[in-house]
């Protein structure tokens, strides 16, 4: 799984963020969002969109003969909802910190 993250001013990311979408729609995941921590950065996550956090977390709880239901998952941005997904159950238990009300996600 590889991830690419750029981080720039906004303005700089969202012609990135759009020619990415409109060439690889379906294939990549995308979540561009203000950095909490430092205001006025932006970072544009780029992962294919296979190589999710959530797929990671059931993969290691399948390996390691864990329940989902024994976990508590944290997150403080947009790119952790996911976690919270699945459509086989849903995951109650992420509780997202944090998120930016500007984010943009594909």
């Amino acid at each position: 799984m590889v991830c690419l993250t750029f981080i720039a001013r906004e303005a700089a990311l969202l012609p990135l963020h759009a020619e990415l979408t409109r060439w690889h729609s379906g294939r990549l995941r995308l979540f561009c969002y203000e950095n909490q921590y430092s205001p006025g950065w932006h970072w544009l996550s780029i992962h294919d969109h296979r190589a999710t956090k959530a797929l990671a977390v059931r993969e290691l709880c399948e390996q390691l003969s864990v329940p989902l239901t024994n976990l508590t998952v944290f997150g403080d941005e947009r790119n952790d909802i996911p976690c919270s997904r699945s459509p086989a159950e849903p995951w109650p238990w992420l509780t997202l910190t944090r998120s930016s009300s500007r984010s943009r996600t594909s």
